[in-house]
């Protein structure tokens, strides 16, 4: 029993160790190699194509090039076939050129024999859209009221309602008026708003007028002078709304309100868009309805103007344009300093505050501000009260007067002294107030040895109250009223007062003898005595 145990045991380990001695030895022999598919006839041994995969549009093409293993092989003396797995998306050619016919994607395979090939993917998106030479809208002007909708149309070469990609809609005020991706505008507040379509370097526009009729409607053009603030005084906050809702420029509304309160109208201006069609120089605008009369009750902001086009250039133009003139240069103790322009026939004078705008010297920033003139006596912008003006109806008249005559005179009476205009020690020029004459700018020369005054230049810019509209002669009822006076007639429009030894010319300019404007035609009463 022990002897068939022990044989029994000895007979498992040899097989075990049989086992493991054929399990060594079959883990050290190595495979033979899985020799490579190669074509018999040409003796290739692989073929890959370049690219393997791409990403084309429909209707574009592009050739595909074949490389052979080994790379001795010319592939031009081999006879491959090419296939499409779909035709329909993107079909090859018997030389590999592959044309993307629509969306979608397909496999091109190159086969040599039975035994070698090659692919290349191919995605095809969407044909690229034509760009037009510009575009335009179904509509440049559309009127809706609140709650309404209309569709707008991109127009293009040969089609009313062209479309792209890339095209994009865009409104410059979306709490008036929102757009949709296909051209749908919904009118959501009162105003005037620009529409745009964009699509690369294109553009096109569409004026949306959304019409409210709670907003007060009545105001008076004669004070509406766009872009410009509206400087009725005293006014109403019905009237001044009225009136920025009628500051249009190619149907736009320029200004928008966005700020009411204790008594303060808050205006910014819109610009839209880059490209849009206005860029007006004044960017807010606010109203003080608190104000008395004599305070300052309206003023804006004023960017990028050069210090130079502050003194004489373009807001010269600009105030011009609204009626002002201006008057003179005030420096200010912080080094800035201020531009002072009077409008005498509306009662108007101005300010602008002018300062380094980000402490660049060539850009200025500057506040506007309007006040009405009864708050500037002198007419320098101070607001000073002269010391004992006298009510005199004329200019200082009194000929064979002392300089520190005319002087006190003038200082009495809001006359500032020109120095640009002082062109030597015997004179003295003075910008003054307008009276019954119109009067602007007056000139006294003096005797030099004597310093006694001889001749005097008053300037004004109403020359038609003593000319008729031929510009050369006299109207009737002034030479009326100038012989009743006792002065004699010496031709040429030049008188005579015999009594005093006094001579006036009147003479007609058809521009501005002070700016050179040839906008606004002025007069000269030349007085002179010897």
């Amino acid at each position: 029993m022990m002897r068939n145990s022990f044989f029994s045991t000895l007979a498992s380990v040899l097989t075990a160790v049989s086992l493991m001695s054929f399990m060594l030895l079959s883990c050290s022999k190595p495979e033979p190699d899985t020799p490579p598919a190669v074509d018999e006839e040409t003796g290739i041994e692989s073929v890959s194509l370049s690219p393997s995969d791409t990403t084309v549009s429909a209707g574009e093409k592009f050739l595909l090039k074949v490389s052979l293993t080994p790379s001795g092989v010319d592939a031009d003396t081999v006879s491959g076939v090419w296939s499409s797995d779909d035709p329909d998306v993107a079909s090859v050619d018997n030389d590999g050129m592959v044309t993307a016919v629509a969306e979608g994607s397909t496999v091109i395979v190159y086969s040599i024999g039975d035994t070698l090939s090659a692919e290349c993917t191919v995605t095809v998106l969407p044909e690229d859209e034509p760009m037009p030479d510009a575009i335009a809208l179904s509509e440049e002007l559309v009127r809706l009221s609140v709650g309404e909708t209309a569709d707008i149309n991109v127009i293009a070469a040969g089609s009313d309602n062209w479309t792209h990609p890339d095209l994009l809609w865009s409104s410059s005020d979306e709490e008036a008026v929102t757009v949709s991706s296909d051209g749908e505008v919904t009118a959501r507040a009162f105003g005037s708003v620009c529409v745009m379509a964009s699509v690369g370097d294109l553009y096109a526009y569409c004026m949306v007028i959304v019409e409210d009729a709670s907003q007060p409607v009545e105001y008076d053009p004669a004070w509406l002078s766009v872009p410009y603030p509206y400087l009725e005084w005293p006014t109403t906050a019905d009237r001044i709304k009225a009136a920025e809702n009628a500051s249009t420029e190619d149907e736009l509304l320029l200004r928008k309100l966005t700020s009411e309160s204790g008594g303060i109208l808050t205006y910014e201006i819109r610009d839209y868009f880059d490209h849009g069609p206005a860029s007006p120089m004044f960017n807010n605008t606010f109203y003080d309805l608190n104000a008395r009369e004599g305070e300052r009750f309206a003023w804006g902001y004023c960017l990028g103007i050069s210090s130079q086009d502050m003194v004489d250039g373009v807001m010269v133009e600009l105030m011009a344009e609204q009626g002002y003139v201006w008057k003179k240069k005030i420096d200010m103790e912080d080094g800035s300093y201020a531009a002072w322009y009077a409008n005498g026939p509306a009662d108007r004078s101005a300010l602008i505050y002018v300062q380094p705008y980000n402490d660049d010297p060539d850009r200025m920033y500057g506040v506007i501000e309007y006040r009405v003139l009864e708050d500037d006596p002198l007419n320098d912008g101070s607001g000073e009260e002269p010391a004992d003006k006298p009510e005199l109806p004329e200019r200082f008249m009194d000929f064979g007067a002392l300089m520190e005559d005319v002087r006190k005179f003038e200082s009495g009476n809001g006359g500032v002294l020109n120095e640009a205009w002082c062109y030597s020690s015997t004179n003295l020029a003075y910008d003054i107030p307008v009276d019954q004459f119109g009067t602007y700018f007056a000139n006294y020369v003096f005797d030099g040895p004597t310093e006694k005054l001889y001749w005097i230049q008053l300037f004004g810019k109403e020359p038609y109250q003593f000319f008729n509209e031929d510009n050369s002669t006299l109207r009737a009822d002034l030479v009326e009223s100038m012989n009743d006076a006792g002065w004699s007639d010496r031709g040429d429009n030049i008188w005579l007062d015999p009594s005093r030894g006094i001579t006036v010319k009147f003479i007609f300019y058809d521009y501005d003898v002070i700016t050179g404007d040839y906008s606004y035609p002025t007069f000269c009463l030349d007085y002179e005595v010897r």
